[in-house]
Order: C-alpha cells, then structure tokens, then sequence
C-alpha cells in the first residue's frame, strides 16, 4: 500500500529584500510625555513602577530612583515599538530582523545630541545638566512602514502618552500625538473629523522638518545611519 502524495502549505514567512539599499532609512521622532506623567503621579503607580517617594524635589530635579524608572521605561517602550514593527504586515526583513538602528539620538534643545544604546542606560547622565521633561529622542526606522500603518501601530501602544513625528507616504513629515490608545492633538487626529483642528497645522516645514534645521535634521539622519 503507497501512501498518497500530499500537498504540502508552505509557511507563510516575512517578505525579504535581495539587497538594502541605500537612503531607505526614515527618522522618527519621540517626544515622550508619559515619563512626566508617571513622575507627577507617582503615588498612584502600581506593581514594578512603584516609587517610594517623590522623585521630585523642589527645583524639579529628578532623583535617582526616578531616573531609574525613567530609563526603565523608555527601554520598554523601544523594545514594544520594535516588536510591534516585526509584526507588521508592511514589515520587511534585511535579513536580521532588525527594524531600528543601533543607536538612538536624544537632544533637548534640537542642537546638542547624545548617542544612547536601546537599554537607555546613559540617559540618567544627560538628566543632570539638562531639563528632563525636554527629552526628545530620534529613532532610525529600517523599514518602510510610515503614514497610516506606522500610526497604527502607535495607536495601539497602549501604555504611552506621547507625540511623534515622521513621514506620511507622501513624504511630508507629519506629527501626531497619541494618549494611551487614543489620539491626542496631531494630522491624524486633524483628519478623523471630530477635532477642530487643520492637518495642515501638523505637517512639518521641508526647511525645519521635526523642528530641527535642515541641515541638523541631515545630520542626525547620518549619524544613525553610520
């Protein structure tokens, strides 16, 4: 007795590019509201993020415990963003799986930059001669995953209340703020039609794009690239 040929499904794998190419790179832009409000509200955080005092002092300093958290935080949320990127269906692979640059940029003025692995680990240092509440970080996007699908996926980071900039797929550098899982003041919430807002307002000027000059905003850009 033979057994019969059986038809065998092939499994479903993420799409991969024979090559990268160069300028395939897009930057984003994090302005992440939620470390002040966890540090504002400190009394009320629960389980793994509960401070036993105020992490602030009178001059708005930050103490140590609070920048721990701080740093705690920031990792997870660039670790749920690029696990939320891997499971995209726009996702496609160079071959590491590998969504975002090695390094991540911080500034809070749009002029100085520090350069921070994904752990966050230095981000304390910056703390101490800078304004923390400040903190804009820059994130190099690997992947071609922008306009609505990259907003989808910060929709739906539930945990977070913060703003971000990057390109629609007309190229146009959009900022759209996001209030754990709805939408705050931004072009997409301009666009839903149950805000009085103009999208017009939150698409970026091609000479300050993410409120960086031009050539800073070159520069960042090589940087995270290299």
């Amino acid at each position: 007795m033979t057994a019969k040929n059986k038809k065998t499904k092939k499994k479903k794998s993420k799409k991969k590019k024979p090559s990268k190419e160069k300028g395939e790179n897009y930057l984003v832009k994090i302005v992440p509201n939620f470390l002040a409000t966890r540090m504002y509200n400190w009394e009320n955080l629960e389980g793994t993020l509960t401070l036993k005092e105020n992490p602030l002092d009178k001059d708005n300093n930050i103490n140590q415990e609070g920048t721990d958290l701080c740093i705690h935080l920031m990792s997870c949320f660039i670790h749920e963003l690029k696990k939320n990127l891997l499971e995209s269906d726009e996702y496609i692979s160079d071959g590491e799986d590998n969504p975002v640059g090695e390094k991540i940029l911080i500034s809070y003025n749009s002029e100085d930059f520090y350069e921070l692995n994904h752990e966050f680990s230095e981000l304390g240092n910056t703390f101490k001669s800078n304004n923390w509440e400040d903190l804009n970080v820059y994130i190099l996007l690997k992947t071609k995953i922008l306009g609505d699908e990259l907003n989808k996926i910060f929709f739906n980071m539930s945990d977070y209340g913060f703003y971000a900039s990057y390109q629609n797929y007309k190229g146009e550098i959009i900022t759209q703020g996001y209030d754990e899982g709805e939408y705050d003041t931004g072009y997409f919430a301009a666009n839903t039609g149950n805000w009085d807002l103009d999208p017009e307002g939150y698409i970026s000027d091609k000479n300050n794009p993410m409120s960086l000059s031009l050539k800073k905003y070159n520069e960042v850009m090589k940087t995270l690239s290299e």
